[in-house]
């Protein structure tokens, strides 16, 4: 029998099982109640980096201490973007000492699992699908039992992702943007050009980000577009044609290997805003709240600072409206730099030409680019500095070398793609700017 809990978290994923655990240390808050309804499901493609700040907000907690989380991670140092022209690569780092960690994400989600299971103050409940929600109550069925079982929580919080069960409760849609598709493979025994670096592969019909995992296993990820061709024949001749000639040489044998051994993993790369958290009886943290592009490895360390301030905040809508502010720069520089990473017109090019250029020739541009990233800087008028800049540098790469005279068809296609970066950017302010409105 489960005992009575004045909080319930449904899903335990790393966010979930974090969730429980920062609840579990808040002092007067009673028992916590884990729902976990596949112990299978942390064996997928899923989040693996995590940003400075997400180290931070697990290891400060006391939760985790920092060397037994490194000993299942792979540090990186920041991220190598390799530009389209092939021309040398440019590497943004991390400031000062701060360093970025990967973990596999089975490893992280047992890790956080075996903490929650020895958690006194948490009972954790296995193979327990939740199948609806109220305010006070959820409804719950075990594997392999045909009743469902009600249970009562004071505080229940929805950690369970994507289609998370908790939304509808709140009369909230679980719909959608599609953005693309990600295909994921691992590399074996591979080195990478910039050992301790993200590689950031520009130049294919999406980008390509390659990590290490593991001493060696390397994950590529690879974004495909949302309009092409269904099936995985038509998929992994894809990746053999269009993409595998971008990557480096010493990678390209195993990535054309891995792909005909058919071990690609895929999803759907989507978009919903970060914007409502629910209200104190029925909470949402994680993609459960909104998600972004991957590009910028953002999901799990927003998850987590979310789980910080759901406890940290005494009252529900002062938490509601700091994780609104904090979460605005991170999915506009998700989109804006995804749009600008894979348009192919003239236009596109300019505006990537642009931002190597910045990157190349101011190391402020390359720290801000980092400290935005990895969710150091929130601040929209810091990020507004640095898109102007490309700005500037995109329409200046518009003017002729030869007779200074502006070439008035480049300018036009890149205006057209600065316009469809802003369209993007502002699909993720319209919202909040509604809701202020309101």
């Amino acid at each position: 029998m489960i005992p009575p809990s004045s909080q319930a978290v449904i899903g335990a994923g790393p966010v979930g099982c974090f969730s429980a655990l920062t609840l579990s240390q808040r002092a007067g808050a009673g028992n916590v109640t884990l729902f976990e309804s596949d112990s299978k499901s942390r064996n997928r493609f899923a989040g693996e980096w995590l940003h400075p700040a997400g180290i931070r907000a697990l290891c400060q907690s006391g939760i985790l201490e920092r060397d037994e989380l490194e000993k299942r991670s792979v540090s990186h140092r920041g991220f190598a973007i390799f530009p389209h022209d092939r021309s040398e690569a440019i590497l943004l780092e991390y400031p000062g000492s701060d360093r970025g960690l990967v973990c596999e994400h089975g490893a992280l989600v047992s890790l956080l699992r075996q903490k929650a299971v020895a958690e006194p103050n948490i009972h954790f409940v296995s193979g327990a699908r939740v199948e609806s929600v109220k305010e006070g109550e959820l409804a719950y069925r075990l594997n392999g039992e045909s009743d469902s079982k009600t249970f009562r929580a004071d505080h229940i919080i929805g950690a369970d992702g994507r289609g998370s069960v908790v939304r509808p409760a709140l009369g909230l849609t679980r719909s959608s943007r599609l953005i693309s598709y990600m295909a994921g493979v691992m590399l074996r025994d591979i080195e990478l050009p910039h050992e301790g670096f993200g590689h950031v592969i520009l130049g294919a019909a999406g980008p390509i980000l390659l990590y290490r995992v593991a001493p060696d296993l390397v994950r590529a990820s690879i974004d495909v577009p949302a309009n092409a061709k269904k099936g995985r024949q038509h998929l992994t001749a894809m990746l053999r044609e269009e993409y595998a000639p971008f990557l480096p040489e010493s990678i390209r044998g195993e990535f054309v290997r891995a792909i005909a051994e058919d071990e690609l993993a895929f999803r759907a790369n989507r978009y919903r805003a970060r914007m409502n958290y629910g209200n104190e009886n029925l909470s949402l943290v994680g993609d459960a709240v909104g998600f972004q592009h991957p590009l910028t490895a953002m999901g799990m360390t927003l998850g987590f600072q979310d789980a910080v301030g759901l406890v940290d905040f005494d009252d529900f809508a002062e938490f509601q409206k700091a994780r609104r502010s904090a979460t605005l720069v991170p999915e506009m520089l998700a989109m804006s730099l995804f749009q600008a990473f894979s348009g192919r017109d003239s236009g596109a090019c300019e505006v990537r030409k642009a931002i190597y250029s910045m990157w190349r020739r101011y190391p402020q541009e390359r720290e801000r680019t980092m400290r935005l990233l990895s969710g150091e800087v929130t601040s929209p008028i810091r990020f507004s500095f640095s898109f102007i800049r490309g700005v500037q540098l995109a329409l200046l790469g518009s003017v002729l070398p030869e007779n200074e005279r502006l070439q008035l068809s480049q300018v036009a296609s890149t205006l057209g793609s600065i316009g469809q970066i802003l369209l993007g950017m502002a699909s993720c302010s319209s919202a909040r700017l509604a809701r202020s409105a309101a």
